[in-house]
């Protein structure tokens, strides 16, 4: 009823989408936490939650370059229009080797620097400081979008390396890597410190001044018998 170019659908995507991120957030928190009474939300849970989240972004996102294009008199639909050719390659990363969920956050990162791409040239003879505050919106549910997608990297790595502790301290102390490669770590086993042979101490032997010692009392009796 009120259409993509309304301010108020604008605002409930965007608080939808921060709603969404912040459970994401807290629950990659709480799975942080060593305590084993804290209720943990599942990863399945949270890549739902972050999903909704960039999706409201992007959504908000949508409306407010479509409001952008109304006070600037353009087809918003000209603005929110799907990816050219041309377009394809803006501000676009490496997608080799991604897996579904990161192409989609790459897919919806691309999809809104291409409408911020189209929205940065328009101008407002009358709304201009209101044209300005909409497209600092934008630039902020970006870097939000890229934000969230990077987070959610760093957490599945620090939740692959306490893993990998803990089997570590549980087994032999070798872990198997991603690519079938072992990584050792602490400091292994006691049958392998066992194999280690022990340095012989070295002993030092304060010579000179023990040869001092013996010349001045051969010299001693030396002089006695003289």
């Amino acid at each position: 009823i009120l259409g993509m170019n309304n301010r108020k659908v604008a605002d409930t995507h965007y608080n939808l989408g921060l709603v969404y991120l912040m459970l994401a957030s807290e629950g990659d928190k709480k799975e942080q936490e060593e305590q084993p009474q804290t209720p943990k939300i599942s990863a399945q849970l949270r890549e739902e939650y972050r999903k909704k989240g960039i999706t409201h972004y992007l959504a908000a996102g949508k409306c407010f370059a479509g409001i952008i294009a109304f006070h600037c008199g353009v087809d918003s639909e000209t603005i929110i229009a799907s990816t050219t050719g041309a377009e394809a390659s803006l501000g676009g990363g490496k997608t080799t080797g991604m897996n579904e969920s990161e192409l989609e956050f790459s897919n919806i990162s691309h999809t809104l620097k291409v409408i911020r791409s189209r929205v940065a040239p328009l101008q407002s003879s009358s709304e201009q400081a209101m044209i300005d505050d909409l497209k600092e919106i934008l630039d902020e549910i970006q870097e939000t979008i890229d934000e969230a997608h990077t987070a959610k990297q760093a957490i599945s790595e620090v939740s692959e390396m306490k893993a990998q502790a803990k089997a570590a301290a549980e087994g032999d102390g070798e872990v198997t890597n991603a690519d079938g490669s072992t990584t050792s770590i602490g400091f292994g086993t006691a049958s392998a410190k066992e194999a280690i042979p022990e340095r012989p101490m070295m002993m030092v032997r304060r010579k000179k001044k023990r040869d001092e010692e013996s010349v001045m009392e051969l010299e001693t009796k030396k002089a006695k018998s003289e």
